[in-house]
């Protein structure tokens, strides 16, 4: 369900482009969705944080708040940035009981990070496998003007810090081949390359391989 809304939002994203920007860029905007609904493929590397009391982490700096969201109001709060697909989305992982930080600076909100220690790959495509004591830790966002600030950083240790206080042994994720902000990220937070995954799709059917170690 959550394919067919997102392949709908883009859609509506090209249709939307050949009003704003003309016909020549809502086609190819309406192009680039079609090759996304005909074939897809994704390359994916997985890292994972042994948590201990010893982590590199990271306060924020004066001004940068974070906090947990516990409510759908607060919920809510994440549509400023990002989109309504995104947002049904975050709705559901609330509801099957994942948790959300946000990064508030000035009373806005600017980023947020997300935490589940189930895979449900019905709202969180990409997940790679849990063992238990594990937290799957995704949908690292932060508004594109507020990037290169360290905020995504805070995030990320603000997440971490959480996991060592509730008890959860290590931190996985899967990280897009190419993604070199978050590598970095993961670099200056502790995390390490574990394995790798793949993801390919055929228009609405998809297929995941996985290279991960048990151990």
């Amino acid at each position: 369900m959550y394919l067919h809304k997102r392949l709908l939002h883009r859609l509506a994203v090209s249709l939307e482009m050949c009003k704003e920007e003309g016909f020549q860029a809502g086609i190819a905007e309406l192009g680039r969705t079609l090759r996304r609904i005909l074939f897809q493929k994704s390359e994916y590397v997985v890292v994972a944080n042994e948590l201990s009391d010893q982590l590199p982490l990271t306060d924020p700096e004066p001004g940068l708040v974070i906090r947990q969201l516990t409510t759908l109001d607060e919920i809510g709060q994440l549509n400023q940035i990002v989109n309504p697909v995104d947002m049904a989305r975050f709705y559901e992982m609330f509801d099957r009981g994942s948790i959300v930080f946000a990064a508030f600076q000035s009373g806005y909100v600017v980023g947020c990070c997300w935490i589940s220690d189930e895979a449900d790959w019905s709202v969180n495509r990409v997940q790679p496998p849990l063992r238990s004591g594990d937290a799957c830790v995704h949908d690292l966002f932060v508004s594109p003007s507020y990037r290169s600030q360290g905020i995504g950083r805070v995030l990320v240790s603000h997440r971490l810090r959480y996991l060592c206080e509730h008890g959860y042994k290590r931190a996985i994720g899967a990280v897009r081949k190419g993604n070199v902000p978050a590598f970095k990220i993961n670099k200056k937070t502790g995390y390490i390359h574990i394995g790798e995954m793949s993801h390919r799709r055929i228009l609405f059917w998809d297929w995941f391989s996985y290279n991960v170690p048990d151990g």
